[in-house]
């Protein structure tokens, strides 16, 4: 139930950020409860079924939760308990990245890109190629990243490496969004075209 209602929940977010040119659109009501349904969910998983080969979905989806949701702090908590605690999971290198996100959000800037370098260095010597999801994050982070620090060459290089690893036509378009929006804002015309 909790991955059912936080993935109905992403979609929903996912199709409100391809239709929007902001960079962070503000989240529907539905999207808001599934995401609640989905911390309601785990945390019964956490409480009753605490022995559960399960724990660390459990845990990841809060994590996830918390931070759509904006509660960066929450999702710090979680995603740091699957790292420490959790490190066969499968869900273990998602949660690296997702940290990293929650120290980008928090502004919390020093040590994110070398941070992400060693975990794709990681990736790669563990042969995670297939796992399109987790290149799409690591990538469009990295692109966040560089757009925040304004090396923009850089930043656009990383998303169009995220581009290569987009599971969803709504999660391209959101990328192609996000491009417009920052070269509109930064009056980078040549570079947008």
């Amino acid at each position: 139930n909790a991955k059912n209602s936080f993935n109905s929940a992403v979609e929903i977010i996912d199709n409100e950020a391809s239709k929007s040119y902001q960079q962070n659109p503000p989240l529907s009501n539905t999207a808001k409860n599934l995401l609640y349904e989905s911390i309601s969910s785990s945390n019964i998983v956490l409480e009753k079924y605490s022995d559960s080969k399960y724990v660390d979905d459990a845990i990841y989806y809060i994590g996830r939760a918390y931070f759509n949701l904006g509660e960066v702090y929450k999702a710090e908590k979680y995603f740091t308990q699957i790292v420490q605690n959790h490190p066969n999971s499968p869900y273990y290198y998602e949660s690296k990245l997702w940290l990293e996100y929650t120290y980008f959000k928090l502004n919390e800037l020093d040590f994110i890109i070398s941070n992400v370098k060693q975990i794709e260095d990681e990736l790669k010597t563990q042969n995670y190629k297939k796992n399109k999801d987790l290149l799409f994050l690591l990538y469009n982070l990295k692109g966040d990243y560089y757009i925040e620090t304004n090396d923009m060459d850089k930043g656009f290089i990383q998303y169009e490496k995220a581009l290569e690893y987009v599971s969803t036509k709504s999660k391209k378009v959101m990328i192609y969004s996000k491009l417009a929006f920052i070269s509109e804002s930064k009056q980078m015309y040549q570079k947008s075209a």
